[in-house]
């Protein structure tokens, strides 16, 4: 994944308190400063949404910026149970994360917010990995299927 969208990554000792992981869209850059599989998938969504021109990089105390938060969280824990890693997904942690970031919304209403948004950007890291082909085009009698 890295290769094909000319990432570098990096590791750095992480300190307590400081941020487990982060993306820069300047350098193209993913670190990681601890050993946690949905730390990377998070970082790697940030990626994702960045290569999909959907990524928006306001203020920290920003809506866009929370939004991204929520993006990522969601995204990295969908794409580990998508790929099978339930325990690592840390669907818990994943939804204290997203309360965080929710800002005074309900979490669920908020991840429903970006849930679009989330999708594609999972859907572009199983694409590059070749792991879902895309489709041609979703209709509504395919999703009533796949939801039923």
């Amino acid at each position: 994944m890295a290769e094909k969208w000319g990432l570098s990554l990096k590791a750095y000792s992480g300190q307590q308190g400081a941020a487990h992981g982060w993306y820069c869209p300047s350098h193209k850059t993913i670190a990681i400063g601890v050993e946690n599989v949905a730390t990377f998938a998070h970082e790697l969504v940030h990626a994702a949404d960045d290569k999909l021109g959907t990524m928006r990089t306001g203020g920290k105390r920003s809506q866009e910026y929370a939004d991204g938060e929520i993006v990522a969280e969601l995204g990295g824990a969908i794409l580990l149970l998508a790929l099978g890693y339930k325990p690592e997904s840390d669907i818990g942690g994943a939804y204290k994360y997203i309360t965080a970031w929710a800002k005074g919304r309900e979490p669920i209403a908020a991840c429903m917010q970006v849930l679009n948004r989330t999708c594609n950007a999972v859907a572009k890291i199983l694409e590059t990995a070749g792991m879902r082909e895309k489709p041609e085009k979703t209709s509504e009698k395919n999703l009533t299927a796949v939801t039923a």
